[in-house]
């Protein structure tokens, strides 16, 4: 009985320690924030390295609406050295700038029913804290960082220890994530180490294989008329991609700027007919100077991040003196000039081991064709044919196409750019439900009981009649179909030849939804099949020049 009760008295003292600590993390109130509308938030510092004090800074959205089970899905944006905070305020976050650049609710949001945790990292990135004698060299010393901070943070929120663990993010994080996602599996397979529940791996836009990616420039410019074909410009473009695939193959620690070449050339005004630079976060885009200010609300988001009230809402530590931005270009230079091997080599074995997860990339064909994995080669199925594409529909609109096989999934999503939740937040919304394999009938439930009439739910179409596993024939529910597939899933998005190639502003901003596009959103619900589908007829074309330079890079 003595046992029971001091038992008991630990536990108490415990549970206040960590009630005190949660509550030093919290954010009261963010300024100009229009309403709070059922927002949870927390966010501060935690140490990543406790040999040098290095620090990340985070901000967690919890869920606005607990459905069937907590999960946790930890954002990270590229570069390196670019802020998740541009996720969190411009991308898939709880907020958003309007129209007059207020800060209102991004009704796309990721923390619907999803805790979400954004994360600035490596040391020095965003509102993370490092001398730079101690910025990160390298994806193993970075890795190893973020594993010190994981721990602390369910050190300090227990409560999403065991929780589902999901990892997302974009362009360069398409290295971060799979590094990160080894470590964790690695330690999971030791006795007496911390072991967290991950389930599923999601990458927008990945930088994955340089050495595929940089040579796809040509290609894709050529065929997307950005450099004509057997101009003076094809050929200096030729030159640069060869020299840029000799330096990666030598390891020349200098090929990056090497490589910077090839899209240098694309884009430059002075190689066009226009004499306007190409935005290369969307080749729609086009810009007088090629000093990349996009998306339109960026210097709104420097100006707020760097107002003292938010620096203080947010719990930024005022004696380490630091100024917001997007990107912290000695952060890059000391990271990149450590060579790594690529996280395309981890790819096939994360696959072998996470068999029934989800690894979404933003990537290209030419990246799945040359992956083996499971024993065979890109989406040849056993039989030698190539597994079978379907449509997805949201809204009554067909939003892109998917292909699956050995657990993994290529996504194609239309008239998207670089950061594809900023151009469509309620899509990825719909796509990160089903990812989570969130039943529909609790989404309905949940919004029907916010006054929302119905729920927006896409659906997802048949194959062609091929034979596909017991799994296509058998789901009552073409959502489960779209969740139990597991695996990877790799998105590319594509913008329609009809009607959407011409040049814009590089003013041009997110889509602004209406009222009426809203009410639509919130009363759609939509379980019927769409028609079976092979390859787009439309021509489709990817509208992210697939570099970020040091700009929410890919390096």
């Amino acid at each position: 009985m003595k046992k029971i009760i001091i038992s008991g008295f630990i536990w108490a003292y415990l549970s206040h320690i960590i009630a005190a600590l949660d509550s030093s993390y919290y954010v009261e109130k963010l300024p100009d924030l229009s309403k709070n509308n059922n927002l949870k938030l927390h966010s501060g510092y935690i140490v990543a390295n406790d040999r040098n004090n290095n620090s990340f800074f985070f901000l967690l959205a919890n869920n606005r609406y607990l459905i069937d089970k907590q999960r946790l899905v930890i954002w990270l944006n590229g570069g390196p050295g670019c802020s998740s905070m541009d996720g969190a305020f411009l991308e898939n976050g709880p907020f958003k700038f309007s129209a007059r650049n207020m800060l209102i609710e991004n009704q796309g949001g990721w923390n619907e029913f999803s805790n979400v945790l954004f994360v600035d990292q490596p040391a020095g990135t965003g509102f993370s804290y490092s001398l730079p004698e101690n910025f990160a060299e390298g994806l193993p010393k970075a890795t190893e960082d973020f594993i010190t901070f994981l721990d602390g943070f369910f050190d300090l929120f227990p409560q999403f220890k065991e929780d589902d663990l999901y990892i997302a993010g974009e362009s360069y994080a398409g290295q971060y994530i799979p590094y990160i996602a080894t470590a964790i599996l690695e330690r999971n397979k030791k006795e007496n180490n911390k072991h967290y529940n991950l389930k599923g791996l999601l990458i927008g836009n990945g930088w994955i294989s340089p050495l595929a990616q940089y040579s796809s420039y040509l290609p894709f410019a050529v065929e997307n008329k950005l450099v004509k074909k057997g101009s003076d410009l094809e050929k200096k473009v030729e030159e640069a991609t060869q020299s840029c695939k000799t330096a990666i193959s030598a390891g020349d620690k200098e090929s990056m700027s090497i490589c910077d070449r090839i899209l240098e050339l694309i884009v430059q005004p002075e190689y066009r007919d226009d004499k306007r630079c190409i935005n290369i976060y969307d080749y729609r885009l086009r810009a007088s100077s090629c000093d990349v200010n996009w998306p339109r609300e960026l210097p709104y988001l420097v100006e707020y991040l760097r107002k003292p009230e938010t620096m203080n809402a947010l719990n930024i530590d005022s004696d380490k003196h630091i100024l917001w931005e997007e990107c912290n270009l000695r952060v890059t230079e000391r990271f990149i000039t450590h060579r790594s091997p690529s996280s395309f080599e981890l790819l096939p074995k994360i696959l072998d081991e996470i068999n029934f997860s989800f690894l979404k990339l933003l990537s290209t064909e030419s990246i799945i064709s040359e992956m083996e994995w499971n024993g065979r080669k890109g989406f040849r199925k056993k039989d030698g044919t190539i597994a079978a594409k379907y449509k997805w529909t949201f809204m009554d609109k067909l939003v892109g196409y998917y292909q699956y096989d050995r657990n993994l999934t290529y996504v194609l999503i239309k008239d998207a750019s670089h950061m594809v939740p900023y151009d469509k937040p309620l899509e990825t919304q719909d796509m990160l439900n089903r990812f989570l394999g969130i039943d529909p009938n609790l989404i309905l439930a949940v919004r029907k009981s916010n006054g929302w009439n119905d729920v927006g739910i896409g659906s997802i179409g048949d194959t062609d009649g091929r034979k596909e596993p017991d799994i296509y024939g058998q789901q009552k529910s073409l959502w489960s179909l779209y969740y139990h597939i597991g695996g990877i899933i790799l998105i590319r998005e594509y913008i329609s030849k009809f009607g959407n190639d011409h040049p814009r502003d590089t003013s041009s901003s997110a889509p602004s939804y209406s009222h009426k596009d809203y009410n639509s959103y919130n009363g759609y619900v939509d379980t019927s099949c769409s028609k079976p589908y092979i390859q787009p007829q439309e021509g489709g074309e990817n509208t992210d020049m697939g570099y970020g330079g040091p700009h929410r890079g890919n390096y």
